[in-house]
């Protein structure tokens, strides 16, 4: 097994020169798949404390090795969907809707688990149990990375709208045509302004 790991990692270090990279800088699909995978283990390790947590045993070390690697699939898998999504933006554009999405799902993560933790310590001060650190930090990384993902997702809306409103707002001056005495084509400027 180990042979095959081994040579599963040389063909990867050497296939990578051999990718090239793209001309224009257009956003990749892959370019969040890494920065999810993080999140996506917290959270998973979260959910199989969770699950395992009434009644731990030394042997449900396993469960919380199949939350971590369910929660990094799911943030691979969610990383390559922001990918998607901002890949099929206008390269000109500055806002990323994905962009600002992973970014609150990291900051919520980190805010979750800081919160989580003191209600722990608090609830372990007043109750002396130990778990309820855990647990609360365990709570703090769902809700945190899940609150994280609805704030990213309004941000990232309401900062496109905003971009594309700036762009559209405005005084412009255009010069037109308009058919004049016998049909011959007169300008005509115009003053436009939006808002």
């Amino acid at each position: 097994m180990r042979h095959w790991l081994a040579l599963i990692l040389a063909l990867g270090i050497c296939a990578e020169p051999l990718v090239s990279r793209a001309e224009d800088e257009a956003p990749s699909a892959f370019q969040y798949v890494l920065p999810a995978i993080g999140p996506g283990v917290a959270v998973g390790l979260a959910v199989g404390y969770l699950y395992t947590r009434p009644t731990w045993e030394g042997s449900d070390w396993a469960t919380l090795a199949i939350g971590a690697g369910i929660g990094a699939l799911a943030g691979m898998a969610g990383g390559l969907v922001l990918g998607v999504i901002d890949a099929g933006d206008d390269p000109s554009d500055k806002v990323h809707v994905g962009a600002y999405v992973l970014k609150d799902i990291g900051l919520g993560l980190g805010v979750g688990l800081i919160a989580g933790g003191l209600v722990g310590v608090i609830v372990w001060i007043a109750d002396g149990e130990p778990k309820d650190v855990l647990a609360g930090l365990a709570y703090g990384a769902i809700f945190g990375a899940g609150t994280g993902l609805i704030l990213g997702i309004i941000e990232g809306v309401m900062r496109k709208k905003s971009e594309r409103k700036s762009i559209m707002t405005g005084w412009s001056f255009n010069l037109g045509f308009t058919p004049g005495p016998r049909s011959i084509p007169m300008p005509a400027p115009s003053l436009l302004a939006r808002f």
